[in-house]
């Protein structure tokens, strides 16, 4: 296991739901704005999971978050101008130990007609278990190549074109030196401004360094020349170091995203593994099972130079 956790018998237990409430709009959460999907701004992926971890904080703030698994993310959160999202996330104990706590959990709305009227309830958009600690996780372990040079052609983020159907700027603006290299992906990652930092001061999870690795994960050049733009449908494992935030990671000097290369899978492109570390090796976020849909494409634009 990536997470180093101590091993138990598992002693199976569900009880009745109990969840949290959400209010998301541009007002208040601006950075929303600059993650745009057909021109809409719409809520990440990774946000949806850091707003899992707020929920289980809240339930169960005497515990640790280990990392999410058996991630599915089903439905867009589109976040309107004036106009508040409202979500609501679902818990369910599925499973407890003398160490480890393990949840269900969804994250739901209500569709809503713009008059108002209830057009569907409980619409899901995300859905995944979340692992928790009595005690402290201990370090992750890596195992992907960072020290071999990378070979292979320098890019710049497809996510950043203004033509793409998923369109980033900053915050999430966040990588340099990105190469599509013959075995791995391999990129770093730039943080936020501080401005743009101060607006993520109450999260609790590393969600834009989660988002710059998934990007670094579905890297690709197909034969015409284009890269695919993907989303995220699923994730079967999600870690990050404890306590890390993005306030964190932006402190430190140096912290690069590597990845293995993605592969077919009927429509959807898999990719086995990606990580993030520090300048010292030390590994900070690790994801496995990603399942990416393409979406569209952009051509490849080169990057200037070479990851060194």
């Amino acid at each position: 296991a990536d997470a180093v956790l101590p091993v138990e018998p598992p002693a199976e237990q569900v009880t009745a739901a109990a969840g949290w409430q959400w209010q998301l709009g541009l007002e208040t959460h601006p950075f929303i704005g600059a993650h745009q999907v057909r021109g809409k701004p719409t809520l990440p992926g990774t946000f949806e999971l850091e707003l899992a971890a707020r929920t289980v904080k809240r339930l169960h703030p005497e515990l640790h978050l280990v990392g999410f698994q058996s991630c599915r993310f089903t439905r867009f959160v589109p976040v309107r101008k004036g106009r508040s999202a409202v979500l609501r996330c679902e818990t369910r104990l599925v499973q407890e130990t003398r160490s480890i706590t393990r949840l269900q959990l969804r994250l739901i709305s209500d569709l809503l007609h713009p008059s108002g009227r209830l057009l569907q309830s409980a619409v899901l958009h995300m859905e995944c278990e979340v692992l928790l600690s009595r005690a402290t996780p201990g370090p992750l372990r890596g195992r992907l190549d960072f020290q071999s040079p990378q070979h292979g052609t320098a890019v710049s983020d497809p996510y950043t074109d203004a033509r793409a159907v998923v369109f980033h700027t900053a915050p999430f603006d966040t990588l340099r030196q990105t190469v599509h290299g013959s075995q791995q992906n391999r990129s770093r990652f730039h943080g936020p401004a501080a401005d743009q930092l101060a607006q993520l001061s109450e999260c609790i999870t590393p969600f834009l360094l989660c988002d710059a690795a998934f990007k670094v994960a579905q890297l690709n050049i197909l034969p015409d020349g284009s890269m695919p733009v993907c989303v995220i449908a699923e994730l079967a494992s999600v870690y990050f170091a404890p306590g890390l935030t993005d306030a964190a990671v932006t402190a430190l000097p140096e912290v690069v995203l590597c990845s293995t290369l993605p592969q077919p899978r009927g429509e959807l492109l898999l990719v086995e593994r990606v990580e993030a570390r520090d300048g010292a090796g030390v590994v900070l976020a690790i994801a496995e099972g990603l399942l990416a849909q393409p979406v569209g494409r952009v051509p490849a634009q080169p990057a200037g130079g070479q990851f060194t």
